[in-house]
């Protein structure tokens, strides 16, 4: 686990790009994740992949 174990992460831009790859180094380092985006359908599938 990393330094990020534990602690919340709040993610926006989630969906695509660098939230998106931000969001899956942040969840395979232990964080718990708040995701956002003005696409919430993109929001969802990657809060799924993380699930």
């Amino acid at each position: 686990m990393g330094r990020v174990a534990g602690k919340v992460a709040l993610v926006t831009g989630a969906g695509l790009g660098l939230g998106r790859a931000s969001s899956l180094l942040l969840a395979t380092e232990g964080a718990r994740l708040v995701v956002s985006d003005v696409d919430e359908g993109l929001a969802g599938d990657t809060a799924a992949e993380i699930v």
